[in-house]
C-alpha cells in the first residue's frame, strides 16, 4: 500500500509573531498585550493575522482529517475488513500500536490483525 497519497500537501501555518512597530516583542507576564519597550497596545493587524492563522489551521486540519478517513477506508478494504464486524476495533488497535511510526506501520499492524480475524 502506498501511503504517500495520504500526506497533507497543505503547509502547516506559522503562528504570527507578536512584534511591535518598534521591533520589540509584545508580551511579558505583567502586560501581555502591550509592548515591553514603547508601551503601545497590540494592533488590529495582529488580531487579523491571528484570524487568518486560525482559518489556515482549520483548512489544514480538515484536509488532514479527510486524508486519514480515506486512509482508513482504503486500508480496511485492502486488508479485507471492509464489512467485518470488528473492523473499527481492529483499526483502532492498529492505530494505537502503529501511529507513532507513521501510516505504513498502521497498515502493517492492521494486516497482522486481519490475519487473526479472517
Amino acid at each position: 500500500m502506498n501511503v504517500d497519497k495520504y500526506k497533507n500537501t497543505i503547509s502547516y501555518p506559522m503562528h504570527p509573531a507578536k512584534i511591535c512597530d518598534c521591533g520589540q516583542p509584545f508580551g511579558g507576564n505583567i502586560a501581555p498585550n502591550f509592548c515591553g519597550s514603547c508601551g503601545s497596545p497590540l494592533k488590529d493587524e495582529y488580531n487579523a493575522k491571528i484570524e487568518q492563522y486560525k482559518e489556515l489551521k482549520k483548512q489544514y486540519n480538515e484536509e488532514d482529517n479527510r486524508l486519514l478517513a480515506l486512509f482508513k477506508v482504503d486500508a480496511l478494504e485492502v486488508c479485507g475488513l471492509t464489512n467485518h464486524p470488528k473492523a473499527d476495533k481492529a483499526y483502532r488497535l492498529a492505530w494505537y500500536n502503529g501511529t507513532s511510526d507513521g501510516l505504513m506501520q498502521v497498515y502493517y499492524e492492521l494486516e497482522e490483525l486481519a490475519e487473526l480475524l479472517l
